[in-house]
């Protein structure tokens, strides 16, 4: 029962290695894949790229609002060492949803950046592989994840398995420096341009279950998409724990939108609570 507690000896070897010297290295590589996949061509299927700004209203930890305003760059198959796809995102944390509030809480100070890398293998009915992603928090610590990925691809219903490690640089309130990590969820398309989500995750500070939607807007490649996570008992040490993230993304290229989600990555590796 006390698994979780036996990893915070890995943890200590995680802090030494990732240290301070994390952000100033994940600015480094952000700046130059983004200049290496600028020119890239495709080594497989066609260039896909996807842009999309996301609000997540997030649940106050430890005296402090906990909200990310961020926007997301994102390119499937870029031809850099057998990538699936490579995004990086950025924005601001702590931000509120009223921005000129008098409140030491609220402001745009405070960076969110990071990198999400994926490889992958196609399947007759779905695609499987590994990804990883790097996230760093002005106000906060440097999070990474580590995760195998499963999809499979029905024509009502989808899957999403997604399972690894996760780790902090430094302590965050209410959460494990390290420790395991797993969700599942799955996907009903009630048109192929209107989707609803439903799933699970678990990690070492608790378990959260979670829903959303996505539906696309006009005939454009543009959707709306909301996904809403809450605690099934405590998380974090929080009661009634929750997060809600909603935006818009659009796809350059594709038709319909469930053709847009089976052929991109941009759902791979989300979750409905982040690390930090």
């Amino acid at each position: 029962m006390r698994f979780w507690g036996n990893l915070r000896m890995i943890s200590r070897s995680f802090r030494l290695a990732a240290g301070r010297a994390v952000p100033a290295a994940l600015c480094a590589v952000s700046l130059a894949v983004a200049g290496a996949t600028a020119g890239a061509e495709p080594t497989g299927k066609r260039l896909q790229k996807d842009l999309s700004v996301a609000y997540h209203a997030r649940e106050t930890v430890n005296d402090r609002d906990n909200d990310i305003l961020r926007l997301r760059y994102g390119i499937a198959d870029p031809g850099i060492a057998g990538l699936s796809r490579l995004a990086v995102f950025g924005g601001f944390r702590d931000v509120g949803l009223d921005l000129f509030a008098d409140s030491e809480s609220v402001s745009l100070e405070h960076p969110d950046i990071g990198v999400e890398a994926l490889w992958m293998k196609d399947r007759p009915d779905g695609r499987h592989g590994l990804g990883a992603r790097v996230n760093y928090a002005g106000d906060h610590e440097t999070s990474i994840e580590v995760a195998g990925v499963y999809e499979r691809f029905h024509r009502m219903f989808d899957l999403r398995l997604v399972g690894g490690v996760q780790g902090v640089t430094d302590n965050v309130a209410g959460r494990e420096d390290f420790g395991a990590f797993g969700l599942g969820e799955v996907t009903w398309w009630y048109r192929e341009d209107f989707l609803f989500r439903g799933g699970l995750q678990a990690d070492p500070d608790g378990e959260i279950a979670s829903f959303g939607f996505e539906v696309a807007i006009g005939r454009r490649p543009l959707s709306f998409f909301l996904d809403w996570g809450h605690a099934l008992d405590d998380y974090r040490d929080i009661s009634g724990y929750n997060d809600l993230s909603a935006g818009f993304r659009y796809d350059f290229g594709g038709d319909t939108l469930r053709d847009r989600v089976r052929e991109g990555h941009s759902r791979s590796l989300f979750r409905a609570v982040e690390v930090q």
